[in-house]
């Protein structure tokens, strides 16, 4: 089963993936966390004990980072997805089928960013591009629950102070029109928390009762843990 959190940076996806990976585990799961920016075909060869995040590393950066000097302003630049790219992009997807296929088979995998952040960065108004654009969603490694944070702009800009808000506005143009070119991402809005817990919550319990469906139902009831190998 394939979890993944996609969104603008600012829109909480590493934070609820992690929270996410705990409520998966408190029920009796065992959960594959991947930093998705990080996975290469090195990972085929990798133990599923190395590819696991350490529970305690992001507290670590976290405090690593409060430590060093003050950031630059953070900025980017949107380009062409040009066939050098498309072609990048083709390969990484037959890898990561690859390596759901031989390792990661069976098991619960969250992952914290997905292919669909990685789109947003290009304008896809091109032809060509429309046509890349088009084999690459063919074949795509599509996630069982794909879910997609947003929230408003003022909210992102507001909570990354470090980034030239110019950028993340047209970031957030752009996360928007990649929300319309994939039906099955699930969007999420973070401008508050009060019910965003229990929102995700929800769309996980009803994505594992899908995909597990007799055995989370016959296992799930009180004192009883169900743990997929």
């Amino acid at each position: 089963m394939l979890i993944t959190f996609s969104g603008v940076v600012g829109s909480g996806k590493s934070t609820n993936a992690k929270k996410a990976r705990r409520m998966i585990e408190s029920m009796g799961f065992e959960v594959i966390y991947l930093r998705f920016r990080f996975v290469s075909w090195r990972w085929l060869f990798k133990p599923i004990s190395a590819m696991k995040t350490k529970k305690n590393g992001d507290t670590k950066q976290r405090n690593d980072r409060t430590k060093q000097a003050p950031e630059a302003l953070r900025s980017g630049k949107f380009e062409k997805l040009n066939f050098l790219r498309f072609s990048g992009y083709l390969w990484r997807m037959l890898v990561f089928r690859m390596l759901l296929a031989m390792k990661l088979d069976g098991k619960i995998v969250i992952t914290d960013r997905y292919y669909y952040d990685n789109f947003s960065h290009y304008f896809l108004s091109g032809p060509m591009e429309r046509l890349y654009l088009a084999i690459l969603k063919r074949a795509l490694p599509r996630p069982d629950l794909a879910f997609f944070l947003m929230a408003n702009e003022r909210r992102i800009v507001e909570r990354r102070p470090h980034y030239d808000p110019d950028y993340l506005v047209q970031l957030c143009h752009h996360y928007s029109a990649i929300l319309h070119r994939f039906p099955e991402l699930v969007p999420i809005n973070t401008d508050r928390f009060d019910t965003l817990d229990e929102i995700i919550a929800q769309n996980i319990k009803r994505a594992l009762c899908t995909v597990f469906k007799t055995a989370v139902v016959e296992t799930m009831a009180p004192g009883l843990k169900f743990r997929q190998h």
